[in-house]
């Protein structure tokens, strides 16, 4: 079903334009006239058409005015322009303002046909490109906000390696502003990878973190996230706690040389103290 809006003052002009339409079209429309500006921008404020076809010259509007004040209403709706007194000059205008086609009165049904077709496949295709940038638009805004919340550090790099994108965590991980990271080179390997460990430049020290990197597409392009983890305290702490088994080990080994060697004593003064009893009892 096409819907049509037709803002025409002339009923007979109305009538023959409905006849046109019913014997060219082999699919099913609906036509809404209106013989004023007024009735017609109340229409489109509160209805969806298809295409809208106007006559320049109405009771409360005249030339350009018509088509730019139902434009500012329907901004939308594909407007052709049916007139029998646009000159060159006011088509183009009419045509550089928007109008999809600018067409005399009294043409062949099928040039009026095929303009309405292409009006309807227009609005098709331009609907469909507003979906498909809405669905990129929330696609990039619930990408941007799991790594605005993600409690890790999150970079977005493009294929040549700068940042584009840094969340909080990713800026304090490195003491840098977002501002200062982005437009940068990250400096990283951006190979998609399983988790590894990267050394990390932390303000005026260094540290370290496990890195993971996903592809993505960022803003239409593709692009990959480095998910990094801060390690370094964990490491420190390892290290202490290995420094501190082998201190342990050390020390268990000296008790264990000491005992050793004090069993060694006791073992040699008894024998020593026997010794000297069997001689006195042999004596």
């Amino acid at each position: 079903m096409i819907r049509v809006l037709l803002l025409e003052d002339s009923p007979s002009d109305t009538f023959m334009l409905i006849d046109s339409l019913k014997s060219t079209f082999a699919m099913e429309f609906e036509v809404t006239p209106a013989e004023t500006l007024a009735e017609g921008t109340a229409l489109v404020g509160g209805e969806s058409y298809d295409v809208a076809i106007v006559d320049l010259n109405l009771p409360d509007s005249e030339g350009l005015q018509t088509y730019t004040r139902l434009r500012e209403a329907a901004p939308e709706v594909p407007i052709v322009i049916l007139s029998g007194q646009a000159d060159d000059a006011l088509t183009r205008d009419l045509l550089a303002a928007g109008a999809l086609d600018c067409l005399p009165k009294g043409l062949s049904p099928a040039m009026l046909a095929r303009s309405i077709r292409f009006a309807v496949e227009r609005l098709a295709i331009m609907t469909a490109l507003r979906k498909r940038t809405r669905e990129l638009v929330d696609s990039r805004e619930r990408l941007r906000t799991i790594i605005d919340m993600h409690p890790d550090a999150a970079i977005v790099v493009d294929e040549a390696g700068t940042v584009q994108f840094v969340n909080p965590p990713g800026a304090a991980m490195f003491g840098r502003t977002a501002e200062d990271f982005v437009g940068h080179p990250f400096g990283l390997p951006l190979a998609a990878h399983e988790e590894i460990e990267v050394d990390i430049r932390r303000g005026t020290g260094h540290g370290v973190a496990t890195m993971r990197v996903v592809p993505v597409t960022w803003r239409g392009q593709p692009a990959r996230i480095a998910f990094l983890h801060d390690v370094t305290e964990q490491r420190e702490f390892a290290e202490r706690m290995s420094q501190l088994n082998v201190m342990l080990e050390e020390r268990v080994a000296e008790r264990t040389r000491e005992r050793e060697r004090t069993t060694q004593m006791l073992q040699e003064r008894n024998q020593q103290i026997e010794a000297f009893y069997h001689m006195l009892c042999t004596s």
